[in-house]
C-alpha cells in the first residue's frame, strides 16, 4: 500500500475526490519528490489482480489488496480503479519521481513500473527508473527472503542521490533516464 500511496501522492493536481475531510484544511497535498518502490499503479492493468497466484503475499481465498481498497473487485468498480491509478494523473507539473522496481518481483508485476515510466515520460514529468535484474519486491536477487534488511547498498544510494537532486537542489547527479541494475545477494 506504501508505494501505490507514494506514487498516487506524486500527482501534481490535487483530485477533491481524494482529498477527503481530514489533515489540514486548505493546504494542498503536493509533495516536492517521490520514490514509488515496487508500486501497483493501473488497477485495471495489472494481472496479479485478477489472477491472485500472481501475488505472493495473497494466500488460497484472500482477496487483492486493490480489491480491498476498491471494496469490491477491480472489475466491477472501473471508475473507483481508475481514481486510484496514479497512471492516469501524471502531468507535465508532477514531482520528480524515482521509480524503483525488481524483474522477478514476486507481489508486484515489473509491467505495473513499466506503466507509470511511459505514463510519465508521455506526460513530460521528470522521472527515474532503477530497474533492478533478477530483483524481488524487496529488491533483492530472486529466492532471497523478503523483507531483508539492510535494504540493497546500492539501490539505497541511489534514493539517496535521487532526494539530494530533488531537495536540495544538487544537481542531477546522473541518475535521471532509464536504469538497470543486478540485484545483489546479501552477505
Amino acid at each position: 500500500a506504501g508505494a501505490h500511496l507514494t506514487a498516487l501522492a506524486a500527482m501534481p493536481e490535487s483530485v477533491p475526490a481524494l482529498e477527503g475531510n481530514c489533515g489540514s484544511a486548505g493546504v494542498p497535498s503536493n509533495v516536492c519528490a517521490a520514490i514509488a518502490w515496487a508500486a501497483p499503479t493501473d488497477f485495471l492493468r495489472n494481472p496479479a489482480v485478477e489472477d491472485t497466484a500472481l501475488n505472493a503475499l495473497i494466500g488460497e481465498g484472500d482477496v487483492s489488496g486493490e480489491e480491498k481498497l476498491l471494496g469490491g473487485p477491480v472489475r466491477e468498480n472501473p471508475d473507483l480503479a481508475q481514481l486510484a491509478n496514479p497512471c492516469a494523473f501524471a502531468s507535465p507539473d508532477g514531482p520528480p519521481v524515482l521509480v524503483i522496481q525488481g524483474t522477478h518481483d514476486e507481489v508486484v508485476p515489473v509491467s505495473q513500473a513499466d506503466l507509470l515510466v511511459d505514463a510519465s515520460e508521455a506526460a513530460k514529468t521528470s522521472v527515474s527508473y532503477l530497474r533492478i535484474r533478477h530483483g524481488n519486491h524487496g529488491g533483492w536477487r530472486t529466492g532471497t527472503p523478503y523483507p531483508s534488511d539492510p535494504g540493497p547498498r546500492e539501490i539505497e544510494d541511489w534514493i539517496v542521490q535521487f532526494l539530494d537532486r530533488c531537495c536540495r537542489n544538487k544537481g542531477d547527479l546522473g541518475i535521471m533516464g532509464r536504469h538497470t541494475i543486478a540485484a545483489p545477494i546479501p552477505a
